[in-house]
């Protein structure tokens, strides 16, 4: 296709140094065609370097790397740099000691909260699906191992350990609100 347009290009400017050529012949004495031939073969040396290919090689010597980062932290220790990157997802585990050890957080509604009179709580959630679970404080739920650390009147709250960017494992609070609306 390249060449095929450079072909077409060419024969254009042929074609139009040839016009140009017949007419100004036409208008001039027969002594100056030998000059306007001469003007000729300049455009068609001039011509004929602007449609030569242009090769190009990139030389990387004495210049950043793109993909190394500007800023560097010294204070880092050589073995923190050395490591590599670790992209971990979590996936559900493959047997599961009760339903909701199988389940996102995320995936869970909160329902209800009954309080007792001597302080403790049970929440009932449910799932997308419309199947109901009775939450505890300290009950395991969400396959992130997550652990209910505190049931109040108005939210469930469930801390999950994560991996952080940087690899290490931070705890995370999840919320569970009774009325999520009221939140925003």
């Amino acid at each position: 296709m390249k060449k095929l347009l450079w072909i077409n290009i060419s024969v254009l400017a042929a074609f139009s140094l040839l016009v140009q050529g017949h007419v100004m012949a036409k208008n001039t004495p027969a002594a100056a065609t030998g000059a306007k031939k001469d003007k000729v073969e300049q455009y068609r040396e001039r011509l004929e370097k602007i449609i030569a290919p242009v090769t190009y090689s990139y030389n990387p010597l004495g210049k950043p790397d793109p993909f190394c980062p500007f800023l560097r932290n010294s204070s880092r220790s050589k073995a923190k740099q050395t490591r590599p990157l670790r992209t971990r997802t979590v996936k559900p585990p493959e047997k599961c000691s009760s339903p909701l050890d199988c389940i996102e957080v995320g995936q869970l509604t909160l329902v209800a909260v009954v309080m007792e009179p001597n302080g403790n709580a049970v929440a009932m959630a449910q799932d997308a699906s419309g199947i109901g679970y009775t939450l505890k404080k300290g009950m395991k739920i969400g396959y992130r191992g997550g652990r209910i650390v505190a049931i109040t009147p108005e939210k469930v709250i469930i801390r999950e350990k994560i991996e952080d960017l940087k690899g290490n494992f931070v705890n995370r609070n999840r919320v569970l609100y009774l009325h999520p609306e009221e939140q925003k």
